[in-house]
């Protein structure tokens, strides 16, 4: 039968009661136990007052005690207890044990139920909704057990709450006919009594004892007789203190049957009683070290990411042994009616209101009499000695107290006040006794004076007006008496008693931060149970306050004292509560603690569920733990999931999905592990493999209806919204990163790939992957589907291998696009792209070719000229004749100036295919079927750069039973990347134009390669009509062109080269590809070359620049001697060639053309009117033809001696179109003064 839980003024009134002696004849208990019960259990249930009652202080106040209750203890078979605090102990371990917590499913706020409760939390910027229990009911047992053992403490002389006040004699009316047996019945139970009170004088309260007699009736005894017998007693002790007691022994009928049962509630007791009576065998069974010895190496602090093992357990639950659980069946009680009951209660009552209550009254003013007699007298002997000696009351010996002193006169009425409801005269007493033990320094005395202060306060508190008081409970009496029952008197259990009683009454006043404190203070190293159950509480009043993260902290802490007690199922209970509010809030250290001991306990307690949930959850990376934590936790996870025979889902190592690729119709690649540094290479130029496929698709391939490009590769960067699509019986690959986020090795075993349709589907089986701390490899998989239709890759599966442990895994694909971001619904809401690279569509057979590259050089030099073949080979696993390819076509970007097919060179060429060029691509139509054909090509490297990229598109047409209507494409791509070096560069500085067909040009060669020397073959212009007649360089001042092999040069070596050249057609006009070629070899051999090239640079732009219609050239001597002294005028002849690009009627004009400064021998010249000027032919009107050349003659006339321009300025007219040119030409002529001997030089 489940107890309610006691409110705190219950709790105070059970906890202390008055305790009544009951003497019982053996004839009366005869009676009794007919019933199955003796007669403390018969009447114990009814052991309060229950109808109103009223005694008065020695002051004349009227008091009106509420449920007052007495303890009933029979002393006939009472034994003083001894005090073994490490039996007490094992028996609140078991009672706590015998109580487990509900441990059906992790707290959460969707699963509250009738035993737990949801509660909201706020802190700072975070709310919290935690499920707390309703009630600790293994804390309620072991409360009422404890207060139970310590109500058993008798003798103690600081506080007289649990001695006896009075004796009941209970007799049967068969035992006495006359006066003579009751006074010898009576005498013989006094001297029971009186003997009880010489042994243990310190277990009763009082010197003179209430004694009251209580008669059963016996049936055997007609009632007239057993009247009779207890009208004898009522004259011999008086009616107050005699009573008769008649009991139904028959059996009851259905209607007066008890419902409930009130004996019920005894069987807890009663069980108890029997865990009492059997402390040896509880030693022998549970032996002090199992309990209490734990050996602390495997028991780390809760805050410790380094936690090991948790506790040893006592038994194989997780509790203390269940072999001391004694079950009660029997049935109280039976054949007692209702109206038994209300005359069970009336002898109670009729006890406490008639005889015990008026004997207190007296009782107290005795004593009040007596104390105020004996206050002028020195209080003790140590009272006197400290004034006379000034003993220090913080330094003085324990105190003991004469029984007749004031102290205890004053303690004995203020225990009688408190026990029968008089609160104010006791808090009174109290207050004032604890001044007078301070000053003597009786600590134990001060300290239980302190305690009862603050109950008495409390109890005044929940009185009725005018008893009640509205101060604020004294909560520094409670922690200066905690303080002093543990420093002090080193009374652990005393302060306990104190703590659990008034922080209940701070609970009520929801003081809840005070009793917190309170309850935090009674932990200690000494005893794993209390601090355990104190430090619940505490986080319990920490929920009332709103302290989300003190309450985790203690239930840590409480679950970590509760694994050192051996109470699996209340440790793990307290981490389950604390995992509530560090679960997922970043608390790292503690999550994995939490997590990584609820699992342990729960593999211990064998509650398997959630346990993979904890242990994967220290296990999430980025971790702050250290890679020997890591690795604890990794061998506690393995080897729980050794035990579990199932394949789970597992986040380690970390397949990153999302990077998954597919590579389409290729052949002959490794699976397993292999090297990828960038997922993202080909994803990148899918648009131009496109743009290509296109092209060639509308070029060769007709009709075509809809085009819709080839995906061979899939990757997270192209359009995955289209299903992959594969032939059947072909081969496919697909590719997953894997990495490992631990700070620990990993060891994969039989990784594979796990489709829907799983027997159809061959997969190759990667053996084993070893990863390194924090480490990335890449994994490829072979995959063949002999089923035409959807397949769906749905799982990963694996092995983990630690320390001889290897347990399957599997993790489930999920794949998700991109998120969307078009519309406003889209912006707004997440929603993301499609994802179908794991749903693969297998279509009917096609035939498969295979491309392969040979002969092509591993590395190249700029612009090398090199030769390797195309090789097609059909890799078709199942023929299918009905499948046919007839034509291959090999395109890439710039393919003319890159790569070129070269014409059939042999007859298996020339029989396989037949060649068509076109604009960037090559048709081959397919004139036999044969495996392997070659396809010449020639390949020219570029001329910067680190790395050729060498990019072609194979795409064959495909048709079935040659019809044309039913045609296909496929595609190959090869993308091939080779690494440059330099070799022969090519510069040039000028140009000029000679005549208007001649051109001069400098240019400059470098040979940059480090380890060769180059030759050069041939230097030449494309287009080829352009002529190089003349060519000389710095070394060579003479070179023919044509000599094979015009010149050598050696490593690091450059040239200057100047070239004469022609163009007789005219081509250089707006030529935009006009480029100078140089041909180079470097030479392996006499006879063996090891690289051909061929160099060039681009001078359309230079050629453009110095482009005219018309070129002039003027001829005149360099310098003219004259004698300026006796003519005024010196000249001389020039003449003006005038080269024509074009035919037609031209008006010619000629200008003197000043240079910027004439050199005269007088200095600058004034340019005066008259010094210079030009005579003869200065305007002409000439019919000039293209190509053709005139002459004008004119005069250059000076009168000064210097340096001048003799070339004119030109304004030339074209009469037909109205174009008017002009051009200033510069030519030096120098004019000096004539010696007589030294004659004219031209």
């Amino acid at each position: 039968m489940e107890e309610v839980p006691l409110k705190a003024k219950d709790l105070i009134l059970s906890s202390f009661s008055s305790r009544v002696a009951v003497i019982s004849s053996t004839t009366a208990d005869s009676l009794i136990r007919q019933h199955n019960l003796n007669f403390t259990q018969l009447i114990q249930p009814f052991a309060r007052l229950s109808t109103e009652a009223s005694w008065q202080d020695p002051n004349g106040l009227l008091i009106w005690p509420k449920d007052i209750s007495l303890t009933f203890v029979d002393i006939g078979s009472w034994k003083k207890p001894e005090v073994d605090a490490q039996r007490n102990r094992r028996i609140l371990t078991n009672i706590v044990g015998q109580n487990p917590p509900t441990l059906s499913a992790i707290p959460s706020a969707e699963s509250s139920n009738g035993d737990s409760k949801t509660v909201e939390l706020n802190n700072k910027d975070l709310d919290y909704q935690v499920q707390v229990p309703v009630r600790t009911t293994w804390y309620e047992v072991w409360r009422k057990t404890f207060l139970k053992l310590q109500s058993e403490v008798v003798g103690n002389q600081h506080e007289f709450l649990n001695h006896f006040v009075a004796c009941l004699l209970v007799i049967s009316s068969s035992e006495v006919k006359s006066s003579e047996d009751v006074a010898n019945v009576v005498g013989k139970m006094s001297k029971i009594q009186q003997q009880h009170q010489y042994d243990h004088p310190n277990s009763w309260m009082l010197p003179s004892v209430l004694k009251y007699y209580l008669i059963i009736h016996d049936k055997s005894v007609n009632e007239q007789e057993s009247e009779q017998v207890y009208q004898n007693f009522r004259t011999m002790y008086g009616g107050n203190f005699c009573h008769m007691l008649k009991l139904v022994v028959d059996e009851a009928s259905d209607t007066e049957i008890l419902v409930p049962n009130p004996w019920k509630i005894l069987l807890l007791d009663q069980e108890d009683s029997l865990i009492f009576s059997k402390r040896e065998e509880i030693d022998g069974k549970v032996p002090v070290d199992e309990i209490e010895n734990i050996v602390q190496s495997d028991l780390l602090h809760p805050l410790s990411p380094d936690s090991e093992n948790p506790p040893s357990v006592i038994s194989q639950n997780g509790d203390i042994s269940n072999s001391l659980k004694i079950p009660c069946n029997m049935e109280l009680g039976t054949s007692l009616t209702i109206q038994d009951v209300r005359r069970i209660q009336l002898v109670i009552n009729e006890f406490i209101s008639k005889a015990l209550l008026p004997y207190m009254e007296r009782q107290c003013r005795n004593l009040n009499e007596s104390i105020v007699n004996r206050r002028g007298m020195s209080k003790s002997f140590f009272s006197a000695t400290k004034r006379l000696f000034g003993t220090s009351a913080k330094s003085a010996p324990s105190v003991v107290y004469a029984t007749e002193s004031v102290e205890i006169l004053s303690r004995k009425l203020g225990d009688i006040y408190f026990l029968y409801g008089h609160y104010g005269g006791a808090y009174q007493l109290y207050h004032q006794l604890k001044k007078d033990f301070y000053g003597d320094a009786a600590w134990l005395y001060y300290s239980s004076a302190l305690e009862l202060a603050a109950i008495s306060h409390f109890m005044m508190s929940q009185s009725e007006p005018p008893l009640a008081v509205a101060r604020a409970f004294p909560v520094h009496y409670v922690n200066d008496a905690i303080g002093h029952y543990i420093d002090q008197c080193r009374m652990v259990d005393a302060a306990t008693r104190c703590a659990v009683i008034c922080t209940e009454c701070l609970k009520h006043l929801e003081n809840n931060a005070e009793a917190a404190a309170i309850f935090i203070r009674m932990t200690s190293e000494d005893c794993d149970l209390r601090s355990a159950l104190m430090l619940e509480q505490a986080a319990n009043s920490f929920v009332e306050m709103d302290s989300p993260r003190k309450y985790a902290l203690h239930c840590v802490l409480a679950g970590y004292r509760y694994a050192k007690a051996g109470l699996k199922s209340h440790s793990l209970n307290c981490y389950r509560q604390g995992y509530q509010i560090y679960n997922g809030k970043g608390w790292r250290y503690a999550e994995d603690h939490v997590n990584f001991t609820i699992a342990r306990l729960q593999n211990i307690l064998q509650t398997p569920e959630g346990i993979t949930k904890h242990l994967m959850a220290t296990l999430v990376a980025p971790s702050p733990q250290s890679s020997q934590q890591i690795q604890i936790f990794y061998k506690e996870f393995l080897s729980t999931m050794a035990n579990i025979k199932s394949v789970h889902e597992f986040f380690v190592p970390q397949i990153k999905f999302v990077d998954m690729q597919i590579r389409i119709a290729v052949a002959g690649l490794p699976t397993g592990e292999f090297h990828c540094s960038n997922y993202d290479d080909i994803g990148a130029s899918s648009t131009s493999w496109d743009s290509l496929e296109s092209n060639v698709v509308r070029e060769c391939i007709k009709p075509v209806i809809k085009f819709k490009p080839t995906r061979l590769f899939f990757s997270r960067l192209l359009d995955n919204t289209v299903h992959p699509t594969v032939p059947c019986d072909e081969q496919f690959f697909i590719e997953l990163p894997f990495y490992n986020p631990l700070k620990i090795p990993l060891g994969l075993r039989n990784i594979t790939l796990k489709f829907d349709y799983s027997d159809m589907v061959e997969v190759t089986l990667v053996p084993n992957l070893e990863l390194e701390p924090e480490e990335s490899k890449s994994l490829r998989f072979s995959v063949i589907s002999h089923h035409v239709g959807m397949i769906i890759l749905e799982t990963v599966n694996y092995e983990l291998e630690f320390s001889g442990n290897i347990v399957p895994f599997q993790q489930t694909v999920v794949l998700r696009g991109p998120r969307l971001n078009n519309t406003k619904a889209e912006r707004f809401g997440k929603l993301y792209a499609k994802d179908l690279r794991n749903k693969i569509v297998i279509i009917n057979k096609l035939p498969l070719l295979q491309a392969n590259v040979e002969g092509l050089p591993n590395a190249l030099f700029h612009t090398q000229i090199a030769n390797f073949d195309i090789v097609l080979s059909d890799n078709t696993k199942s023929k299918t004749p009905d499948m046919t390819v007839s034509q291959v076509i090999i395109t890439m970007d710039n393919m003319e100036r890159a790569v070129q097919v070269l014409p059939e060179q042999t007859s298996e060429t020339s029989s396989a295919f037949s060649k068509t060029n076109g604009k960037n691509f090559t048709r081959l139509k397919c004139e036999k079927n044969e495996s392997p054909t070659k396809i010449p090509c020639v390949f020219k490297a570029p001329q910067a750069g680190d790395t050729a990229e060498l990019d072609i598109l194979l795409v064959y047409e495909i048709l079935h039973n040659n019809d044309v209507s039913k045609k296909a494409h496929r595609v190959i791509r090869m993308s091939i990347q080779i690494p440059l070096s330099p070799a022969v560069h090519l510069e040039y500085s000028s140009l000029k134009m000679l005549d208007c067909i001649t051109y001069l040009g400098l240019m400059r060669l470098y040979n940059l390669t480090v380890d060769y020397s180059v030759i050069i073959s041939k230097i030449f212009f494309s287009p080829s009509d352009i002529e190089v007649t003349e060519l000389c360089s710095s070394s060579h001042p003479e070179v023919k062109i044509e000599e094979a092999g015009i010149m050598k040069m050696n490593k690091n070596e450059s040239r200057n080269i100047v070239l004469k050249f022609r163009d007789q057609k005219n081509l250089l006009k707006d030529n935009q590809r006009l480029t100078i070629n140089v041909a180079w070899h470097i030479a392996k051999s006499a006879t063996e070359n090891l690289a051909v090239g061929n160099s060039e640079i681009n001078v359309s732009e230079a050629i453009s620049s110095i482009q005219s219609s018309f070129v002039f050239q003027v001829k005149h001597v360099n310098k003219v001697y004259a004698d300026f002294g006796e003519s005024t005028n010196c000249t001389c002849e020039v003449e003006l060639l005038i080269h024509s690009k074009t035919s037609g009627n031209f008006s010619i004009q000629l200008e003197y053309n000043p240079p910027k400064n004439d050199i005269t021998l007088t200095g600058p010249s004034t340019r005066a009117s008259g010094q210079v000027s030009l005579g003869g032919v200065t305007t002409a009107l000439l019919e000039l033809q293209a190509l053709q050349t005139k002459t004008i003659k004119y005069l250059f006339i000076v009168a000064w001696p210097g340096v001048y321009n003799a070339a004119p300025k030109i304004t030339v007219m074209d009469e037909e179109r109205g174009v008017q040119e002009s051009y200033s030409l510069h030519s030096p002529i120098i004019f000096a003064q004539a010696l007589s001997s030294v004659p004219s030089s031209s």
